[in-house]
């Protein structure tokens, strides 16, 4: 029996005197309905930027690098959920906000979830926003014409929408707002007395857990590269690679390491040492003829071991062949035809074409038949004038890759047996890639093509597994001119109203800068775009070099020269017949002008420092410090009346090259 003491109520003293107190359930609704029509602002605001972005896209879509469509895309997709999340906010916290007025103790519960979101939605909305913004900025930075400026709501507005947010949730779950919603009559003193009712305790820990995990999770994961970037820095190499450079130095003569003869090898004296036709990695493959007045005439390609100078395996035999070289269709495959020869030619009667495609690691013959396809620089015209003729993407002597062009119709694929394969239409006038010299082999293989439209006026570019790279030119503009280098390839877009432009793609045709008012130079190893040379002024502008990434690496006043090359961590230009200078890839900085020659038959190789190349006027190997523009050595090319010399890069290695015999090089002890 309980005993009630004089002033106290029946269902105890704390309840009589100090009933519920409305004012923090009171503000709390006041509250969810400034948030919910912070909310609405924010859709509408969210909607009006969805807006504008899609009207950038519109307008500028044709200049803009593949990587800021990427962040404006993100953008877009950020603000449509930002939106949609607004509005159900703002319907969450208006229910709330009316519930509380009504004293629901639901409404308690609905207003709490939502002010976690309201709490933690700013914080995670602001972080997302900065990243794509700031990967927005990096891409257009190349970007001259076009400004960007950043809208919409910054650090500010994150703040105040959490501080409203911490005041909603400290006053819905105020003690006094759960009495008040809960204790409503005279007696509370079964309510008192029951348990607390943690059930939507943890339901508002779970939503918090839950979506402090997922927006966690979305920084993380949230994507900070476009499709078309490399994922890191390896992938954009600066220069040549100093593995596809001469592997020892060369700043002394070097000497024979090894040589072997033509005999050495199992070939007759009178046989020739003949083409280098290809180098990867420390192993260089050659064809020749046998010669031998007795037997039939007979193609042969054997294989040696640039370190030792050791057989890769026995030479391989090709009765009838007596072409002039055979090419790689890959860093494993070579492929080798007879010259297409009309029975019209005195010469040619008897003779019968064939085709072998040869195993290069094993040393064996894959297959051999009747040719589909027919070498570069046969007789074509007067033999099989449909047929696709061979031409190799890139360096000859690298590991290239073949396709087969057809006059008037387009380009093939190169299959496993010597066949046409895939096809692309287009004209069949492949654009050759402007290497200085194609025999050398600096550059990684390229893996992009380029053919003339059916129509000519433009350009198709390829890859070497059959994919139309051809990128879209902005409205009212053509693809003028193309350019390849490793890892990509450039895009001159000309005509209509916009200003000439130059495109950035990667090797699977993606964008990855947009330049205005630019030209595209011919260099295969990193593109190298000319600034302001309207009409070929050569007067103004520079030369701005940037990696396959679309990054730029370095600016050189060279805008004069028009023939570059690359070796190493330079650039070297000239305008022969002309002195070359150089300027390095990470500094910028300028070394002297050289009395040298590296264009086309004239650069033989270096190891990064000392170059070697052939003054054909004088006929010698010349040896020089780009540095100092000292001269180091010098060999002569003819060492007697009938007997030269040639020096030949082949992969790491430097070789010499007589008729009858081939010599490792190494430098002197």
């Amino acid at each position: 029996m309980n005993t009630v003491r004089s002033g106290e109520a029946a269902d105890g003293p704390e309840h009589a005197s100090n009933p519920p107190s409305r004012e923090t359930a009171r503000w709390a609704a006041i509250l969810c309905f400034i948030a919910a029509f912070m909310c609405l602002v924010g859709t509408g605001w969210s909607a009006y930027a969805r807006w504008a972005t899609d009207d950038s896209l519109g307008r500028l879509g044709g200049y803009l690098p593949q990587d800021a469509t990427s962040a404006l895309g993100a953008m877009d997709t950020l603000n449509t959920v930002v939106a949609v999340l607004n509005a159900i906010l703002a319907v969450a916290l208006v229910v709330g906000g009316i519930m509380l007025l009504r004293r629901k103790p639901a409404g308690r519960i609905v207003v709490a979830v939502a002010g976690v979101f309201l709490l933690l939605a700013p914080v995670v909305t602001h972080v997302l926003a900065t990243q794509i913004w700031s990967r927005l900025v990096a891409a257009m930075s190349e970007t001259s014409d076009v400004e960007v400026m950043r809208f919409g709501p910054g650090l500010g507005t994150m703040i105040r929408g959490v501080l409203v947010a911490l005041v909603m949730l400290g006053l819905v779950l105020a003690p006094s707002t759960k009495r008040w919603l809960t204790c409503q009559g005279a007696d509370c003193t079964d309510r008192r007395d029951r348990p607390p009712r943690r059930r939507w305790v943890v339901l508002v820990c779970a939503v918090v857990v839950a979506v402090v995990a997922g927006g966690v999770a979305v920084v993380h994961w949230w994507p900070r590269s476009s499709p078309g970037e490399p994922s890191n820095a390896q992938e954009a190499p600066v220069g040549t690679p100093k593995d596809r450079l001469i592997g020892f130095a060369l700043d002394r003569q070097p000497v024979p390491a090894w040589q072997v003869s033509v005999t050495d090898v199992g070939f007759t004296p009178e046989t020739r040492v003949g083409d280098l036709f290809a180098a990867v990695s420390d192993r260089a493959y050659f064809s020749t003829l046998r010669s031998d007045p007795d037997k039939t005439v007979t193609g042969l390609v054997y294989g040696l071991d640039t370190k030792t100078g050791k057989p890769l395996f026995p030479p391989i035999e090709m009765p009838g062949w007596a072409g002039v070289t055979c090419s790689t269709n890959g860093p494993s495959v070579a492929v080798c035809v007879t010259d297409s020869c009309p029975d019209s030619i005195i010469s040619c009667t008897g003779q019968h074409e064939q085709l072998w495609v040869i195993d290069l690691d094993e040393g064996k013959v894959t297959y051999t038949g009747d040719p589909k396809v027919q070498g570069a620089g046969n007789l074509e015209s007067r033999s099989h004038p449909g047929r696709p003729v061979l031409v190799p993407l890139g360096p000859s002597h690298g590991a290239s890759w073949l396709v087969a062009s057809a006059e008037g119709k387009g380009v093939y694929g190169v299959g496993s047996q010597g066949e046409p394969t895939w096809f692309l239409p287009g004209n069949g006038d492949l654009v050759s890639v402007e290497i200085n010299d194609p025999r050398v082999d600096d550059i990684a293989p390229l893996t992009v093509g380029i053919q003339k439209s059916s129509s000519g006026n433009d350009f198709r570019v390829f890859s070497v597994d059959g994919r139309d790279l051809t990128p879209t030119p902005p409205q009212g503009q053509r693809v003028a001119e193309v350019r390849a280098y490793v890892g990509g390839f450039a895009v001159e877009f000309d005509g209509g109203p916009r200003p000439r432009g130059v495109g950035l793609y990667d090797s699977d045709g993606k964008q990855v800068a947009m330049l205005t008012g630019f030209y595209a130079m011919a260099n295969p190893a990193m593109p190298i775009i000319a600034q302001n040379r309207p009409g070929k002024n050569y007067d103004t502008g520079g030369l701005q070099v940037y990696t396959a990434a679309g990054k730029p690496q370095v600016n050189v006043p060279a805008s004069i020269l028009d023939h570059f090359r690359m070796i190493g961590t330079k650039l070297y230009a000239g305008e022969p017949p002309g002195a070359w200078r150089s300027w390095d890839l990470f500094t910028g900085q300028q070394g002297p002008a050289c009395d040298m020659q590296l264009d086309s038959g004239e650069y033989v190789g270096s190891d990064g420092t000392t170059v070697i190349w052939r003054d054909i006027s004088n006929q010698e190997f010349i040896a020089v410090d780009p540095a100092t523009c000292q001269t180091l050595w010098k060999v002569p090319v003819k060492t007697g009346d009938d007997s030269f010399e040639v020096m030949q890069k082949a992969g790491t290695s430097l070789l010499r090259l007589t008729e009858h015999t081939i010599a490792g090089l190494r430098p002197p002890a």
